[in-house]
């Protein structure tokens, strides 16, 4: 019988104050609630006792995809959905301790069973587990008879074979390429196809065992990391989005907030090949870095380097200025910014990679990613603030311009607040950080309009 008692508490992480815990399926942040306490705990109870493997299991499933009339979320669907039709098996609905398992909760688990047309219905509040039979009479039965009607299926499950990292040499066999080909660009050059899948391979496989946690670094702490396989993947404007197996990271940034990193290679629409950095941070789960291996990645002296040119692209804002993210970057790593780019290190292209030599790369990827998302959230401030002489936390610079006058500076470059006359076409040059974008939308209906000269702690 479950008892939640007896089931370890989901690790307390925080972020802007607030507690969240790791989903054991979803493997994401969410709200730490009495009700996901008991949900998290119900899970491992699953995994443990059951064995019911993790791939069968469906967490705070939305009615609305399995049926149009559909209504409020499963918190908890068991079914085998390798097949074409899939059998759904057990749908548990999950309680606060204090919460007792009158019949309201029963007919609420039991309308959800019938939607998706699940054998059985589970209720459980973490002391108290009831069990039904989902079927004209509803009957109610034990826990223990319930697990023997339930292992015929469970013995039957599919369990996926794990696959053995191939070797340097067989990342340049056909087989193992062809196994990895969504991981290539189809105008990638062949030159760089044991690189990438070198890179691929080390995210997906068990090569972090000399990776000691907590591992700290200057600028963030490394908690924990796990592989982690997304159904619906996420991008940035006109990026398109990622769905695969990442290696995830879960962070403890500067501030004590904490977040998710992610990283896996992508075969892209356009042809190249991508090297994505997913954050799961405060705002939403979005692609940080989306790093053109074909581009960005060079040979020389039996070691590939990474590097990027900053270039930045958000949302309806449209491209930044790659200067502003270089003298961004520069200001907090000025150890990664070599003749105008961002150096995140090299590899070797004789050995496999490991955390062991690797790691360094991996951890500038991480900031990098971070330092970017730094740059999207004082613009996207300055954006929403631009009415404000204050609070964008940046220097600033603002420019009262008039269509109808010539352009005349009349204060120093350093000076906090200038008033420049100038024509529209001098405007989209002298507020270039801000991209001509957000020019148009401060532009008032006469012609006039502030301009605020964002440069992200970087002196004029």
């Amino acid at each position: 019988m479950f008892n939640a008692d007896k089931f370890e508490s989901p690790s307390i992480y925080k972020r802007n104050g607030q507690s969240v815990t790791l989903c054991s399926i979803r493997k994401c942040f969410i709200p730490r609630t009495p009700e996901e306490i008991i949900r998290q705990k119900f899970i491992r109870f699953l995994l443990s006792k059951w064995g019911i493997p993790a791939e069968y299991i469906e967490v705070e499933v939305p009615l609305s995809h399995h049926s149009k009339e559909g209504r409020g979320r499963i918190d908890i669907l068991e079914s085998d959905r390798s097949e074409q039709k899939p059998k759904r098996f057990i749908v548990v609905e999950c309680k606060a301790s204090h919460v007792p398992l009158y019949d309201d909760i029963i007919d609420q688990a039991r309308n959800y069973a019938r939607k998706v047309s699940a054998s059985y219905i589970i209720l459980t509040n973490g002391y108290k587990t009831r069990c039904f039979v989902n079927n004209e009479h509803c009957a109610e039965i034990e826990l223990p008879a319930f697990f023997k009607d339930l292992a015929r299926y469970v013995y039957k499950y599919k369990h996926h074979q794990i696959r053995k990292r191939p070797s340097l040499k067989e990342l340049s066999y056909k087989r193992i390429r062809y196994i990895y080909r969504h991981c290539i660009g189809k105008t990638t050059l062949g030159e760089l196809y044991t690189f990438i899948l070198n890179l691929a391979t080390m995210f997906r496989d068990d090569t972090f065992k000399s990776l000691h946690l907590p591992f700290e670094t200057p600028y963030f702490t490394i908690l924990k990391h796990y592989v982690r396989r997304m159904a619906n993947g996420t991008g940035n404007s006109g990026a398109g989005s990622y769905p695969g197996t990442y290696r995830s990271f879960i962070i403890s940034d500067s501030k004590g907030n904490h977040q998710i990193l992610s990283m896996a290679m992508f075969g892209v629409s356009p042809g190249y090949t991508s090297l994505v950095v997913q954050v799961d941070n405060n705002d939403k789960k979005h692609n940080a870095l989306q790093l053109n291996i074909d581009r960005y990645v060079r040979c020389e002296r039996g070691r590939y380097t990474l590097f990027h040119n900053g270039v930045l692209t958000m949302g309806n804002t449209g491209p930044i200025q790659k200067h502003i993210v270089i003298d961004y970057v520069k200001s907090k790593r000025p150890d990664l910014v070599i003749d105008g780019d961002v150096v995140l290190g090299n590899l070797p292209d004789n050995e496999l990679f490991t955390w062991k030599n690797a790691g360094k790369v991996i951890c500038n990827l991480m900031h990098y990613a971070l330092l970017r998302d730094d740059v999207r959230r004082k613009i996207r401030s300055i954006s929403e603030s631009r009415n404000k002489p204050e609070g964008s936390g940046l220097n600033t610079q603002h420019y009262s311009i008039h269509s109808s006058a010539a352009a005349n500076p009349l204060a120093r470059k350093n000076q906090l607040f200038s008033t420049i006359h100038m024509t529209a076409e001098a405007a989209r040059r002298y507020a270039a950080p801000l991209t001509f974008g957000l020019l148009r939308k401060a532009a008032g209906s006469q012609g006039s309009l502030i301009v605020r000269r964002a440069k992200l702690g970087v002196s004029c």
